[in-house]
């Protein structure tokens, strides 16, 4: 495979897995929070039915978002961190004897 095949696969799987990392967090997220305000939350439609006369909390909702992409953008760079060590070689390096 061409050098520059693998880095764009590389490229693709890094932000394919962080994206569906980040969708997987914001749905753990709104949630967690869901539960913890009294709601109850429906995982067939994925939303939230708070109780009534209480308002749900910012990450029950659209806030959720404001967590899981920097955990995205974090993990992304770990992972094309991890990809560039080996690609480069460094992971095959033995230290001076």
């Amino acid at each position: 495979m061409k050098s520059q095949t693998k880095r764009s696969l590389a490229t693709l799987l890094t932000g394919l897995i962080a994206t569906l990392a980040a969708l997987l967090l914001a749905e753990v997220v709104r949630q967690r929070a869901c539960v913890r305000a009294g709601g109850v939350w429906d995982a067939a439609a994925r939303r939230c039915s708070p109780p009534t006369g209480t308002e749900l909390p910012l990450l029950a909702g659209a806030g959720a978002y404001l967590v899981a992409v920097p955990a995205a953008v974090l993990l992304a760079v770990f992972l094309w961190r991890i990809y560039t060590f080996f690609a480069t070689g460094a992971g095959r390096r033995r230290p001076p004897e």
